[in-house]
């Protein structure tokens, strides 16, 4: 068959997210050492399995509040707008 080849550094959270869940080493992270899976340390594979998610919550409930601020923004400038227009027709009639 085949075995892939997995990747280990000394210090996970050293590693630099590039976004799209890719990650680059850095000083801080250490070098990378390949094993295949299951030796020195590494994970072992599973087929037919589930990944649990792996996404950053923190970040997406800040963005989440980022853009619900900016939509009572909006909506807020758009009731602003309603009512000058309102009054100015008032004015001319």
């Amino acid at each position: 068959m085949g075995q892939l080849a997995l990747g280990n550094v000394t210090n996970l959270q050293g590693l630099e997210l590039m976004g799209n869940g890719n990650y680059t080493t850095t000083r801080a992270s250490g070098p990378i050492s390949f094993g295949a899976s299951g030796t020195s340390g590494l994970a072992t594979l599973q087929d037919d399995a589930l990944e649990a998610s792996n996404v950053n919550i923190s970040t997406e409930f800040s963005d989440l509040i980022i853009a619900q601020r900016a939509f009572e923004a909006n909506a807020k400038s758009v009731a602003t707008f309603d009512t000058v227009t309102q009054d100015t027709i008032n004015m001319v009639h």
